[in-house]
């Protein structure tokens, strides 16, 4: 729909109890995302109309809002305070920088742009991807963003003050409206290296490794809009969704001998861009005669990453039948349950 609603959330012993609050209307397309800011004092969503717009719930003394599209039942006035425009298509994803201070928004346009919620004003602006970028990022500690796209790449930003406020602090004379964030690109995301069957090596120099790489991420041909990937609360995990885990199991002779093996990830299954993947389970079946056969699945994941270590994944997340579209962690922290026949002897 076009409309973004405000909801309260009633906590109960019987359960969780939404109650309408209000309708915010000023959208021309479908709204596609709401985000509060860490405050809780804005409300940020974006819309397929290619804008965002950020709202504030004002006492109703101080007259509607002029854009308001009528009286729904309404319990509360929100008034769009400020409109950021830029994008030229639609806008897929926002996240809140730490400090709410900033926005960080991503679009079908392929770009990723920073802005000032103070005073409405684009910022930083990136244009690395090469499709849709479909999600993005704030690290709590507000040092790293990152951004997913279609393009089948997580890319991997620093966040760091301009130079012009570096040199004002050199000057002593820093003031709050020269402050700006810029995106420093870190790395990309995109490939897992991985050793090739003995097999494909062979005629190799001796002690030369080989490695095959494997795309970590579906390609387009898995129809999603959304590919919203998160940090966790205390910024030590980062997870990306519409992960593609790949699985071999190589069966030897007769079949008496079978193996199965995690060879780490791949992108989507069948698509031209596995040559890399098909060619490599060729090779090492072909190794073992003709009686050998190797034979490849691909599971649906998202994939966890440690800030400390952004190049390799620690784990994956399997279990969806589809493309994982988005992941999130609960802000809840909760305490170790000992189950007793859970627990790990001495």
């Amino acid at each position: 729909g076009q409309r973004a609603f405000a909801r309260e959330l009633v906590g109960a012993r019987a359960g969780v109890q939404l109650e309408f609050r209000a309708t915010l209307s000023r959208h021309s397309a479908g709204v596609n995302c709401v985000r509060f800011s860490p405050d809780g004092y804005l409300l940020a969503s974006a819309s397929d109309d290619g804008a965002i717009y950020l709202w504030q719930l004002t006492d109703a003394k101080n007259g509607p809002d002029p854009f308001a599209a009528g009286d729904d039942g309404d319990k509360e006035t929100w008034t769009s305070v400020r409109a950021l425009l830029h994008h030229r298509k639609d806008v897929y994803d926002i996240a809140w920088s730490p400090c709410g201070r900033f926005l960080a928004s991503c679009s079908t346009d392929c770009s990723v742009i920073l802005w000032d919620a103070q005073s409405g004003v684009r910022g930083h602006q990136q244009m690395d991807h090469h499709a849709y970028v479909q999600g993005v990022a704030w690290d709590p500690r507000g040092e790293m963003l990152c951004s997913q796209s279609s393009d089948r790449t997580v890319r991997v930003y620093s966040v760091r003050e301009s130079s012009r406020k570096q040199k004002e602090e050199a000057e002593g004379r820093v003031q709050a409206e020269l402050i700006k964030p810029k995106l420093v690109l870190q790395g990309v995301l995109e490939f897992l290296e991985r050793p090739m069957p003995e097999a494909a090596v062979d005629g190799a120099a001796a002690g030369q490794l080989k490695t095959s790489k494997l795309r970590l991420f579906a390609d387009p041909s898995l129809q999603t809009f959304f590919r919203r990937c998160t940090w966790s609360p205390d910024g030590h995990f980062f997870v990306a969704p519409c992960g593609m885990h790949l699985s071999t199991t190589l069966t030897i002779g007769d079949g008496a001998e079978q193996k199965a093996r995690e060879e780490g990830t791949a992108g989507h299954g069948g698509s031209a861009t596995n040559e890399t993947a098909a060619a490599a389970a060729c090779s090492s079946a072909a190794a073992g005669g003709d009686d050998t056969r190797e034979d490849v699945s691909f599971t649906h994941t998202a994939f966890v990453f440690h800030r400390s270590n952004m190049k390799r994944p620690i784990l994956h997340l399997p279990g969806s039948d589809s493309g994982v579209v988005a992941a999130r962690f609960s802000p809840i922290k909760y305490e170790y349950r000992y189950v007793p026949q859970y627990a790990v002897s001495s």
